[in-house]
């Protein structure tokens, strides 16, 4: 299992193991620096727990409702690959 550091906005951190849903959810895309190169996914889950203040299932819940582009991307794998059966849609059921 992969882990990356989160910087918390007043100067600690702390480091986490990335859960394999979130591994998946985050190589659904594939987001370059300038110079060509991929971003790791330590340095993906980073940056996406850093603007949006986690990568747990309610933050990618808030995420469907106000983020944009590949962010929403992320969050609909994370939560479709976490098994989360309280947030699978109901529209699929009529």
């Amino acid at each position: 299992m992969d882990t990356f550091t989160y910087r918390y906005d007043y100067g600690s951190s702390a480091e986490y193991e990335i859960p394999d849903h979130i591994v998946q959810a985050l190589n659904a895309i594939v987001l370059e620096r300038p110079d060509g190169e991929e971003y790791s996914i330590e340095e993906m889950a980073e940056a996406y727990a850093s603007r949006w203040g986690g990568l747990d299932i309610e933050t990618f819940r808030h995420v469907l409702e106000v983020g944009q582009g590949d962010e929403k991307v992320i969050a609909i794998f994370a939560i479709g690959l976490s098994g989360a059966s309280e947030y699978r849609p109901v529209w699929f059921l009529c």
